[in-house]
């Protein structure tokens, strides 16, 4: 029924992008930007949104510049001086600096799950054998492939997009438009803080650059799907239409929070949207308990989050030391994030840092990665020409 070639179609890459986007974004945002902006959260979430739009555009140009997806070029060996092929160094530390990344990511994105499922969820249970749990379904996720986990998240999209729409309408009832006579002063400097916390929440645009060589897309209008351009080209499109969904699902929620909260109580609230939904009353047995059905809602889309930096630290390890097969590595990069991930959960000052690594080290690193390597494809072009 299926094929196992390792790629997957325009549609499941829209719904990978858009569960990954969703995760952190929703459940983390809102709280933080209440705190620094109030009201003035949503000018934060438009200005973030389109800087976003902008680095796709951006990521995209040098993606069609490389040619290739991003691990295709890191493996790539180049002819060194004496004639040899080898890797050069400045490939190995590109591998080093984006699979710390994504260990970093992988162990952020798992204690806020893990957390978030504690809280919410089972209380009494440790937050360690939760983690662990977790980490056991991710890497047994991880060695079925990108193709396999693709297609789980294909069927699960809409069992989790209409519950949540259906919920945030019923949310709708409680707002009190009092709420948006802000008391906290509009500044430039809050709204712009507000809108990196935003661009750096859907830095998950940067994996755009993987995805090239893994994308199968099909023919249309008579166009051949050989030609890079117009491959890549409905590429972006695709994760462009992720990314605004996302967005507009943000600003969306945003502007439930503050007005079922206020942004004061909601500044005070560090799951604002899980929170929301249990408020919500509905009649009738079954649905009752709704709330805790759409808490699977923020389990899978940051589940996807954890899979895909797990996936691609493992890749980015087995790279860093030449070796062909990440499947060996995995192991070094789970002890890792679960390393990570317990030291966030137990230590206040791990989040800290966690949180700093991501304002300070992955948003610079993804916006000058991208141009570097399409300059230095260029170069290597024309030293061959």
């Amino acid at each position: 029924m299926y094929s196992n070639n390792q790629k997957i179609s325009l549609r499941q890459t829209y719904r990978l992008f858009l569960f990954d986007f969703m995760g952190i974004s929703t459940l983390v945002i809102p709280s933080l930007l209440a705190g620094w902006c109030g009201v003035y959260g949503l000018l934060s979430i438009v200005t973030g949104g389109v800087a976003g739009g902008i680095y796709l555009l951006y990521v995209g140009w040098c993606s069609k510049k490389i040619g290739t997806d991003l691990m295709q070029t890191l493996s790539e060996q180049t002819k060194t001086k004496n004639g040899k092929k080898g890797f050069a160094l400045g490939k190995q530390a590109i591998c080093f600096l984006l699979g710390v990344n994504n260990i970093v990511i992988a162990g952020f994105s798992g204690a806020v799950l893990t957390g978030m499922v504690r809280q919410s969820l089972i209380r009494e249970e440790s937050y360690a054998l939760i983690w662990i749990l977790t980490l056991v379904v991710a890497e047994y996720a991880i060695w079925g492939g990108l193709e396999n986990r693709a297609r789980v998240y294909e069927v699960l999209f809409w069992f989790v997009v209409i519950p949540l729409f259906i919920m945030l309408l019923l949310s709708t009832k409680e707002i009190d438009f009092s709420y948006f006579n802000s008391q906290r002063e509009l500044t430039a400097s809050s709204v712009l803080k507000g809108a990196y916390l935003v661009f750096i929440c859907f830095g998950t645009l940067f994996s755009f650059m993987f995805f090239p060589g893994k994308v199968t897309v099909p023919s249309k209008d008579g166009i051949r799907t050989g030609k890079k351009a117009c491959k890549a080209d409905r590429l972006i499109g695709c994760v462009a239409y992720a990314y605004v969904a996302a967005v507009a699902i943000l600003g969306l929620v945003y502007f439930l929070l503050v007005g079922n909260f206020g942004e004061n109580a909601l500044a005070q609230i560090r799951y604002p949207i899980v929170t929301l939904m249990s408020n919500i009353q509905i009649t009738g047995g079954f649905f009752k308990r709704l709330d805790a059905i759409m808490l699977a809602v923020w389990v899978f889309t940051l589940f996807a989050l954890l899979n895909l930096n797990l996936y691609y630290g493992g890749k980015m390890t087995a790279c860093l030391f030449r070796k062909p097969d990440q499947k060996r590595y995995n192991l070094i990069v789970w002890l890792l994030v679960f390393v990570i991930g317990m030291s966030i959960g137990y230590i206040e000052s791990a989040w800290i840092l966690g949180a700093r690594f991501l304002w300070y080290v992955q948003t610079p690193l993804y916006v000058i990665l991208p141009g570097i390597l399409a300059w230095s494809r260029g170069k290597s072009k024309q030293s061959h020409a």
